[in-house]
């Protein structure tokens, strides 16, 4: 009896299972630093200059990355992959600035381009919109007097160099917080979980 349940339980153990690589293939790709959008309702202090939000931006699209990074490190350990497969972002960011690289860019470079500079078999790229207009609800009417509900969205995709595609991809909207419960960074923080959940392990 109690080797069966012996038997039973190493069964009953979850396996790596899925997944476009294997431990010992050696594949590595790089998590760039997150494009943002954001727009605040309320009117801006003097200080806060247009480049001072931008800065405020691109802060942000560094911390995204490495919150999507620690997320699917989680996933990856859960499954016993070699977490060697995502360069740490600290390496990624030190070699973009070694080869001269900003953030800006980024948005306009050729993504083989960059996965060669930064020695990886591909990227991941993910584009953050804090202003996108929900279409599904028609505002304007009335002078103004309706306004549509604004949403967080989240378009997220892994470049294969080798494929020359997206071997990957997520787009996922929120809704803003209306009482104030959760800032966008921690809705978008919970667009990034779900989108390491889905990422092909």
């Amino acid at each position: 009896m109690m080797l069966m349940f012996a038997g039973c339980s190493i069964l009953g153990e979850p396996k790596p299972t899925g997944g476009y690589w294997k431990n010992t293939s050696g594949e590595q790709i790089a998590i760039l630093p997150f494009v943002v959008h954001s727009l605040t309702d309320t009117p801006l202090p003097e200080e806060n200059t247009v480049e001072k939000l931008r800065e405020a931006d691109r802060g942000t699209g560094i911390l995204l990355q490495r919150d999507f990074y620690r997320y699917c490190l989680r996933h990856m350990n859960k499954f016993q992959y070699a977490t060697s497969f995502i360069q740490d972002p600290n390496d990624t960011n030190a070699k973009l600035r070694s080869q001269g690289v900003s953030m800006e860019d980024l948005e306009d470079k050729d993504l083989e381009e960059v996965s060669r500079l930064l020695g990886v078999d591909g990227v991941v790229c993910g584009y953050i919109d804090h202003r996108y207009a929900d279409k599904r609800v028609v505002s304007g009417f009335f002078n103004g007097g309706l306004r549509g509900q604004v949403l967080i969205e989240s378009n997220i995709y892994w470049y294969d160099v080798s494929k020359e595609r997206r071997r990957w991809k997520y787009r996922a909207q929120l809704p803003k917080s209306k009482s104030g419960e959760k800032d966008d960074y921690a809705l978008t923080k919970d667009l990034l979980r779900e989108a390491t959940s889905r990422f092909p392990y």
